[in-house]
């Protein structure tokens, strides 16, 4: 327990990356990828950020600066949101795991 409250800051729900940054209520995708870049200034190379029903977005450090892309929520009937985040970032992970670009990687998730 100790060791995930000092955890590098990667995964972020659009609303507490946002509420951290003083952006609460802000919902627009350059907001967002804002948010990402100054959470990226704290230390991680690599911001995902998962935005509900809006889909997800990546934010990382490229070879030529910041670069992002962000992917569409699949249109699905929601019956109940427990646990879709976990399930989100599950998947991400696996993807990148097997070595997948962080397009296609959020594409899976």
């Amino acid at each position: 327990l100790r060791a995930a409250r000092r955890a590098d800051p990667r995964w972020k729900g659009r609303r507490r990356a946002l509420d951290r940054l003083g952006l609460a209520g802000v919902d627009r995708a350059a907001d967002v990828i804002a948010a990402a870049k100054t959470l990226m200034e704290r230390g991680p190379s690599r911001v995902v950020i998962s935005r509900g029903g809006s889909g997800g977005t990546v934010v990382w450090k490229g070879e030529q600066g910041i670069a992002w892309v962000s992917t569409p929520a699949l249109p699905v009937q929601v019956v109940d949101t427990t646990a879709a985040g976990d399930a989100f970032r599950a998947a991400f992970a696996v993807a990148c795991a097997e070595g997948r670009e962080a397009e296609e990687s959020l594409a899976f998730a």
